[in-house]
C-alpha cells in the first residue's frame, strides 16, 4: 500500500480524549496504562428467533472473563461448535473481560506457512451458510501483553532485514485475526469490544513492503454475502482495526451489503478500516480515528504502518463500489484521513462527514465519482479525480465546508507544499464545488489549476464563498484559481492586518457565468495585483 509524502509541514465528540502526537508522550503513554476506556457501546441484547439456538461462551464453554485467565480455549471450541453446525445460531458473549490470543513459536498457520511466531485465529467462522449473530453487550475480548510483532530470528530476538520488502513468514510475528468470517452467508455482531493491546506488543524489525506489515486484525471479513455490525469497537492493533474484503466482484455484480452502525476503529497502526473490494458498503456513526498514533510502551515509539489512514479504500484483485459514509468522523491521523487512490475503486458518497488531519492530508478522493455533501473539511485535500472525457466522473462537493480550522489540544491542521486549503492540480474537467464555503484563517485560499486552459473548464464553482483571512507580503496572490467556470461565487478579503497593495486572486482562462463574480474587501483584487474589484462578469 502507498501513502502520499506530506510535502510540507469538528468531529463529533467521542467517548475518550483527543490527543497530540510526539509532543504528548507522556500523557500517552498514561493513557494506555490506564484501565480500558474503549468500551463499546452497550447494545441491547435482541432476542434470537426461537429456531435459532444459543450458545453461552461462559455457560457452554466455560470461559472465566475475568480479564486474568487464558478463555482462549473456549473461545476456539465455541468457534469449532459453530463451524460444525454451518451456522444458524446466536453466540452470546456476557459482559466481561476475556483474555484470548496468543503465539505458537515456529506454528504452521491456516494459510500453510510457518511463522516465527503464529498468531491465534480466535473466533474464525468459516463458510457458514446459515444465520450466525454474536450479542455481546459490552463484552471485552483483550489480547495479552507481551505478543511479538514484527520480524524475529531463531532465538525470538529482533531482526531487522537488510533490504526491503522482506517476506518471509519463518521470521514474522503475528497476532492473526481476533474475530473473522470467511465465505459466510450472515454474520451480524453487537455491542463487542476487541482490543488489540499494541501498547503492549514486543517490537521486531520491519516485515514486508515497508513498516511490520504482519497480520494483525480486529476484524477480518472475506467473502461474505452479508455482514452487520452495531456499536462494535476494534483499537489498538498492529495493521486495522476492520478490513472488509470480497475478491473477484466486477462492476454491475448484486451488493453484498456489509453495514457498520456506531461503531468506532481507533488507535490502530495502519487503518481503522481498509476495504479492499466489495459492494455495498454502509457506515453510519462511526469514526475512524488516531490510527499511527498508539505508544509502544517498551519501545516509547508511536507505532504506525503505511498509509495509516483512517479509511483506505483501495480494490485489490477486485472492485469497491456503491459504498456510503454518514456522519462519520475521520480524524487525527498519522496518514491522509480519507485515502482513495489505488485500484478499481468508484461510487462512494460522504455525507454530513468530518475530516480533520494535523500531520497529513485529510482527503485524498483520486477515484471516479466520489461525492461528498454537507461535510467538513478542516485541513489540506489533494489528487482529486477529473476527467476531460467524462467530467460526470470528476469529485464532486455539495454544501461543504473547508477551513483550516485549528483543534484546541492538537493545533493547526496539515497544510501542504501549496499552503493552501486544498491543492487540486491538473484538473481535467468536471470538478465540481457547489454551494462550499472556504475558509482560510492562516493559509491561502484554493489552488485550482487547470494546465489545459481555455480547451474545457477544469472545474466548476457554483455558488459559495470564499473568506480570506491571511497574507504573507505585498503582490501576493492569496488564491489561484486558473482555468475553470465560476458562477454566483463571493470572494472576500477579510484580513487580519491591514493588507499591503497589491494581495490578488491569481487567474487566467477563467469563465465568469450567471450573476458572475463579486471580490470584496480592502486591498484585494482580481487576476492581478491592480486587477479588478466588486461585481465582475
Amino acid at each position: 500500500m502507498k501513502t502520499p509524502t506530506p510535502q510540507g509541514g469538528k468531529p463529533r465528540k467521542t467517548g475518550w480524549p483527543l490527543l497530540p502526537s510526539l509532543a504528548l508522550t507522556a500523557l500517552l503513554v498514561a493513557l494506555v496504562l490506564a484501565p480500558s476506556r474503549f468500551h463499546a457501546q452497550v447494545v441491547a441484547q435482541q432476542p434470537a428467533p426461537a429456531a435459532l439456538p444459543t450458545l453461552d461462551v461462559v455457560r457452554d464453554f466455560g470461559a472465566k472473563g475475568d480479564g486474568r485467565s487464558d478463555d482462549t480455549g473456549a473461545f476456539l471450541r465455541l468457534a469449532r461448535e459453530v463451524n460444525r453446525r454451518d451456522g444458524g445460531v446466536q453466540i452470546v458473549i456476557p459482559p466481561a473481560t476475556y483474555r484470548v490470543g496468543g503465539q505458537v513459536p515456529n506454528g504452521r498457520n491456516a494459510d500453510g506457512l510457518v511463522y516465527r511466531f503464529d498468531g491465534l485465529d480466535v473466533l474464525a467462522l468459516k463458510g457458514c451458510r446459515r444465520p450466525v449473530q454474536i450479542t455481546a453487550a459490552g463484552a471485552v475480548l483483550r489480547l495479552p501483553d507481551g505478543l511479538r510483532f514484527g520480524s524475529f530470528d531463531g532465538a525470538g530476538r529482533r531482526f531487522d532485514p537488510p533490504a526491503l520488502p522482506f517476506y518471509d513468514s519463518a521470521q514474522s510475528g503475528i497476532t492473526g485475526y481476533l474475530v473473522s468470517a470467511v465465505g459466510c452467508a450472515d454474520v451480524s455482531i453487537s455491542g463487542l469490544e476487541l482490543d488489540g493491546n499494541n501498547t503492549r506488543y514486543i517490537l521486531g524489525g520491519a516485515w514486508g513492503d515497508k513498516d511490520r506489515q504482519c497480520r494483525s486484525y480486529g476484524l477480518f471479513f472475506s467473502g461474505c454475502d452479508r455482514v452487520q455490525l452495531d456499536g462494535v469497537s476494534a483499537h489498538h492493533f498492529g495493521l486495522d482495526g476492520i478490513y472488509i474484503k470480497t475478491p473477484g466482484l466486477h462492476a454491475g455484480d448484486p451488493q453484498r451489503p456489509h453495514i457498520l452502525r456506531d461503531c468506532r476503529f481507533e488507535w490502530n497502526a495502519r487503518q481503522g478500516l481498509s476495504w479492499s473490494g466489495g459492494i455495498g458498503l454502509q457506515a453510519q456513526r462511526c469514526s475512524f480515528a488516531h490510527t499511527g498514533y498508539a505508544v509502544n510502551v517498551a519501545s516509547g515509539a508511536e507505532l504506525s504502518n503505511s498509509p495509516g489512514a483512517g479509511v483506505d479504500i483501495e480494490a485489490e484483485r477486485s472492485v469497491c463500489r456503491d459504498g456510503q459514509f454518514v456522519d462519520c468522523d475521520f480524524f487525527h491521523t498519522k496518514g491522509p484521513s480519507l485515502y482513495v487512490e489505488t485500484g478499481d475503486n468508484a461510487d462512494a458518497s460522504f455525507s454530513n462527514c468530518r475530516f480533520w488531519n494535523f500531520q497529513n492530508y485529510a482527503l485524498v478522493p483520486n477515484a471516479p465519482r466520489l461525492r461528498f455533501t454537507d461535510c467538513r473539511i478542516y485541513g489540506a485535500a489533494t489528487s482529486a479525480f477529473s476527467s476531460r472525457a467524462r467530467p460526470s466522473d470528476a469529485t464532486r462537493f455539495e454544501r461543504c465546508t473547508f477551513e483550516d480550522k485549528a483543534h484546541p489540544t492538537l493545533g493547526a491542521p496539515f497544510v501542504d507544499a501549496y499552503g493552501s486549503l486544498l491543492g487540486f492540480d491538473n484538473l481535467q474537467g468536471g470538478l465540481l464545488f457547489q454551494d462550499c464555503t472556504f475558509i482560510a484563517h492562516n493559509v491561502k485560499g484554493p489552488f485550482l489549476r487547470n494546465p489545459l486552459g481555455g480547451q474545457t473548464n477544469g472545474f466548476q464553482i457554483n455558488g459559495g464563498t470564499m473568506r480570506l483571512e491571511h497574507w504573507n507580503g505585498p503582490g501576493e496572490s492569496v488564491a489561484t484559481l486558473q482555468g475553470g467556470r465560476i458562477s454566483n461565487f463571493r470572494i472576500n478579503g477579510a484580513f487580519t492586518k491591514t493588507p499591503p497593495a497589491g494581495l490578488h486572486v491569481w487567474t487566467n482562462n477563467q469563465t465568469i457565468a450567471g450573476s458572475g463574480l463579486e471580490v470584496q474587501g480592502s486591498g484585494l483584487r482580481w487576476r492581478a495585483p491592480d486587477g479588478e474589484q466588486g461585481q465582475i462578469r
